[in-house]
């Protein structure tokens, strides 16, 4: 089957879309950059042009942004076997069974990406250095280039919504995040100072870190820098802060 035959209507068709939403949110798969207000793209991981037999494939279709769109098309990205035909792309795939991007790359407190030291498949670890070219700016495409831009004006904003609003709950973040202590609700003014950071919590959570949130993968990084949380433990307080709150 050719490509040229492979019909949007059907591969890009609402009932798709709609599916895609709901695993995807309003962010692109690979950058997570915001596309709400914009036109996306039905995107095939590997590119119907040399997977045409992956047209219609569900777990070749996914939600993304135009500019990684066509950035995956770029032949420097392109992997071909020794007789010159395309075999796969260079990007690690982030809807994988068999690995975990987050396995692989972090980001720094700038918002470069930077690959993780860990042992595994080689040919993993090569998209996973590729990614991370791509992911800084250092591949041709020039939407690419904008990427790291992007993400630490993000992660500029996120701090300055911690260090304005959260440093000041710190401790008693520390002290809420212990497994084992049960949340109990204080009185007076230690109740309104729980309140507070309980929807601070929420806040936070929705706009920089859940998996709606655009950028979040890089502003989870600096988390626990920042208030010395992980991310697991302050969704486990922003939860039992709010059941017992009524928040």
């Amino acid at each position: 089957m050719s490509h040229t035959t492979v019909s949007p209507s059907v591969y890009a068709h609402n009932d798709v879309k709609r599916s895609l939403n709901l695993l995807y949110f309003d962010k692109c798969y690979i950058c997570e950059n915001d596309i709400s207000v914009e036109r996306y793209n039905v995107e095939h991981f590997l590119p119907k042009k040399h997977f045409s037999h992956l047209g219609y494939s569900w777990y070749n279709l996914h939600k993304a942004c135009e500019g990684c769109n066509l950035a995956k098309e770029k032949k420097e990205l392109l992997i071909r076997d020794e007789a010159g035909d395309v075999v796969d792309i260079s990007l690690l795939d982030p809807s994988s069974e068999e690995y975990s991007v987050n396995d692989y790359i972090t980001f720094d407190h700038n918002g470069m990406a930077k690959t993780k030291d860990v042992v595994g498949n080689a040919d993993v670890l090569g998209k996973a250095s590729s990614t991370v070219l791509y992911l800084n700016g250092g591949t041709s495409s020039r939407y690419s280039h904008s990427l790291p831009y992007l993400r630490l004006l993000r992660i500029q904003n996120f701090t300055s919504f911690c260090v304005d609003n959260l440093n000041v709950f710190k401790q008693r973040l520390i002290e809420l995040k212990v497994p084992d202590v049960e949340y109990e609700v204080p009185l007076n003014a230690e109740l309104i100072s729980d309140q507070k950071l309980c929807q601070l919590l929420i806040n936070v959570d929705n706009e920089f870190l859940s998996k709606e949130a655009f950028f979040s993968t890089s502003t989870r990084c600096i988390l626990y820098p920042l208030l010395k949380v992980t991310y697991a433990e302050l969704k486990r307080i922003k939860t039992k802060m709010r059941e017992a709150l009524g928040l």
